[in-house]
């Protein structure tokens, strides 16, 4: 009973603004919680709703410990009291749900704000995109079109999911968009989902569209040197040229977030663990220029137990329960594998909760998960059988002395193992998939690497951290604070458990606060594409000059704004570049064909026009010789043959190289395989297509060819998604396998010029087909994503 008494005394004692004791409260409500005996305890259940209605955090009461007024109402006042505060904090949009006290004051902040700008740096489990909601349905008749960007197509997906649900349930009169392939007429309202990239499509396609309100979530990525300092870097100017040829993401979200505010008067930014008092000038002077109010949160509304888990006395840390020492290893000096297993089976064998793996890379992911299938028997698990045997079918390649490479790709064994990897390499419906599968408690042990840190909502209660880089790139304090962020997850576990497997973790801990920076409006050396992209007056001295050098060099003549900036990405003067190569006529003709034939993705692919127009980004240097080789190799093989013909290649190639391993050899080939896909693929080539498509087009409007109807979207779309249906399009962004929808397509091809609904309707009729092309998970994916496309307007 002592932490009861305890928590009683810091309850009665407590006034708002006192962080310490309002911090000591938590720690003892997360302790008690976490507790099954306590919380079937009619008294301990009574002090806890208490604790929680004092601190205005319901995440205690509403969550996974669900405790009403009405379990120890007393009287008619004692009722009426409790009843008068969660109506103040109860959600406007859905009235089951209270908001927090900090998450109340978000919400009525950014709605009393006359420039109702804000940037909310708070904990990962803070529910910053369901505040994205309040915001939204609060504001539904004065926003007619709203943007949200999110940095990953899986939180694309996610969140379009999650909208369409509010739009269902309240009947607003929203249409959702995903991608930048559907048409926008100004008689609708839109919300517009997309990442950095489309958003920049977006923009750059509909000139005319205004956008009353946008979000910008995981804001810190516009800053890619973020808790870095190059200043002490003496050949900056390589470094600059290094990133740009590079074509990191930094940009496209710095650049997006750059346009947004300049053209939206509404918006809310988020991030987590920002320090928000201590950035760099440039961020200091974006928030003053726009008048963006800040708001910090740094309580955070669980607690975790941090274990120093190197060497075989392990000493563990309770917020509570103070220091203890626990036995994880046989010997003093465990390897990397050896502290995997030790601590696996010790939460095994102590039944506690979910984990996550964390790994720096996607070989390090699949090379620990044998240590455990080898060690520790999880087979209760309940991974459905039927995408085990989707993967099996859909990925095997037969190889050597008929062997199977399904039998030694790591995925499947774990998986059959009650365990599971995530990584960014896989295709979005496998990542999809296991996530959603370690969600539902389907199994315990997840394997993954950095995606965790983007905003991928888990319900893990444990976090391993196995390594200390973030794929070839040392951790930063700020990583790390974001992957022990992921242990434990307010209504769901108030304490999670933070292994560290090394004690170079600790000493990242130690280092300095990070500071974010929008360098564009930085005294620094900045990327060209910035440069480009900014206005003047934002820059500083320094940059001005360097603007005003390039603008007085730019022909504007043979390569307007309006054609610059469908390409945002790339420098100016690479474009200008680009521009009157293309217009010789002996490069020009290589692709005349293609005016009267841009629509068609057969005369494309037959022609083999990739190759020659590779060709031409090497000869003008925006791709690299070795890349363009590898390119077009690439996208030869996956045009005819798919994902099975890109591993195939990689499983030959690997035989070749006589690497002694079959696992080893299965797993580089598979990982190779969606790396290729996934970042040339579905990216790089797009990017490319793109700029030729614009610069063609402009080459030919000058050369005097009627352009009017050249567009090569129904090319690009081929190769960034895979598909080319109104449905395929559909199922891409609900997370169908593209292969399978590439599939459908040949086999359906009468669906070619049907709308969604009139192609599913025709499949419908053609059944027995329909049941012969897919496989049992498959035809479950398909049935419910037809569930969802019928909910839509």
């Amino acid at each position: 009973m002592e932490y009861l008494y305890k928590l009683v005394d810091l309850i009665n004692e407590f006034e708002d603004g006192n962080d310490n004791a309002e911090k000591q409260i938590r720690d003892l409500v997360c302790y008690i919680s976490d507790n099954d005996e306590y919380m079937k305890n009619e008294l301990y259940r009574s002090v806890i709703f208490e604790a929680s209605e004092k601190l205005r955090m319901f995440g205690y009461i509403k969550g996974k410990n669900k405790i009403s007024a009405f379990e120890f109402s007393e009287d008619d006042l004692y009722d009426i009291k409790h009843e008068t505060i969660q109506n103040y904090y109860r959600s406007r949009v859905f009235s089951n749900n209270l908001l927090d006290k900090r998450q109340k004051q978000v919400v009525d902040r950014f709605m009393i704000l006359e420039n109702k700008r804000m940037l909310v740096s708070a904990p990962t489990s803070f529910g910053k995109t369901f505040l994205l909601r309040e915001i939204i349905y609060l504001n539904r008749d004065r926003y007619k079109n709203i943007l949200l960007v999110f940095p990953t197509i899986a939180l694309l997906n996610e969140n379009t999911e999650s909208i369409n649900n509010l739009i269902q349930t309240f009947r607003l009169d929203y249409k959702v968009i995903n991608n930048v392939y559907s048409g926008v007429s100004s008689d609708n309202k839109y919300i517009f989902i997309l990442t950095p990239e489309r958003t920049l499509k977006l923009l750059a396609d509909n000139g005319n569209l205004i956008i009353d309100f946008f979000f910008f979530d995981e804001v810190y990525k516009i800053d890619e040197d973020f808790d870095k300092n190059e200043d002490s870097v003496k050949n900056i100017e390589e470094i600059i040229e290094t990133k740009e040829d590079k074509g990191g993401r930094a940009k496209a979200f710095r650049i997006a977030l750059y346009l947004l505010a300049k053209q939206v008067k509404e918006y809310y930014l988020a991030g987590p663990y920002l320090n928000l008092d201590n950035v760099k000038s440039g961020m200091k002077k974006f928030i003053l220029l726009n008048n963006i109010t800040t708001f910090q949160v740094e309580f955070e509304p669980t607690v975790r137990i941090e274990i120093d888990a190197w060497k075989m006395n392990s000493v563990l840390f309770h917020p509570v329960l103070g220091e203890s020492k626990i036995q994880l290893y046989d010997h003093a000096s465990p390897t990397t594998k050896e502290k995997v297993s030790g601590i696996a089976k010790y939460l095994y064998e102590n039944k506690l909760g979910q984990a996550i793996f964390y790994c720096s890379t996607p070989n390090r992911s699949m090379q620990y998960t044998k240590v455990i299938v080898d060690s520790i028997n999880c087979k209760e698990s309940r991974i459905p059988q039927a995408f085990i045997n989707h993967l099996k079918r859909k990925y095997n390649v037969k190889y050597g002395s008929n062997k199977n490479s399904v039998t030694y790709w790591s995925l499947i064994k774990a998986l059959e193992n009650g365990i599971g990897i995530h990584h960014g390499k896989f295709p979005k419906y496998i990542q999809n998939e296991i996530l959603k599968m370690f969600n539902n408690e389907d199994f315990n042990f997840l394997f993954c690497t950095s995606t965790i840190i983007e905003g991928v909502n888990t319900n893990a209660k444990n976090v391993v951290v196995i390594n200390n880089s973030v794929g070839n790139t040392p951790m930063t304090a700020f990583a790390l604070k974001n992957i022990k962020g992921r242990a434990g997850r307010y209504y769901h576990h108030s304490i999670g458990r933070v292994f560290y497997a090394d004690p170079k973790q600790r000493n990242i801990e130690k280092t300095d606060e990070m500071q974010l920076n929008f360098q564009t409006f930085d005294d620094i050396n900045i990327l060209k594409t910035d440069i480009d992209n900014s206005k003047i007056e934002d820059l500083s001295e320094k940059n001005k000059k360097i603007k005003s050098e390039r603008e007085d060099n730019f022909d504007k003549q043979i390569l307007p704004n309006a054609i610059f900036i469908k390409n945002r990405l790339y420098p100016r003067d690479q474009q200008e570049r680009y521009l009157k190569y293309i217009m010789i006529s002996s490069n020009f003709d290589k692709f005349n064909g293609l005016i009267n034939n841009s629509h068609n993705i057969n005369y494309f692919l037959t022609k083999k026009l990739m190759k020659p127009l590779l060709e031409t980004f090497v000869e003008t240097g925006i791709l690299e010789i070795n890349k363009g080789t590898v390119y077009n190799a690439v996208l030869a093989t996956y045009s005819i043959n798919g994902t099975m013909g890109v591993l195939e290649y990689h499983i030959k190639q690997l035989e070749k190289d006589e690497i002694n391993s079959s696992e080893e050899k299965i797993d580089v080939a598979y990982v190779n395989t969606f790396d290729q896909i996934r970042t040339i693929i579905e990216y790089e080539v797009p990017k490319l297509l793109c700029l030729f498509e614009s610069l063609y087009q402009q080459a030919g409007i000058i050369k005097g060819y009627k352009m009017d109807e050249f567009n090569l979207s129904g090319i690009i779309r081929f190769y960034e998604l895979g598909i080319t249906t109104e449905l395929g399009l559909f199922l891409v962004e609900y997370g169908f396998p593209i292969d399978t929808i590439r599939q459908l397509e040949r086999k359906f091809s009468a669906i070619l010029n049907m709308s969604a609904k009139e192609a599913v309707f025709y499949l419908e009729k053609n059944r027995k087909l329909l049941l012969g092309l897919m496989d049992e998970y498959e035809m479950g994916l398909y049935e419910r994503a037809i569930i969802a496309l019928e909910k839509r307007k």
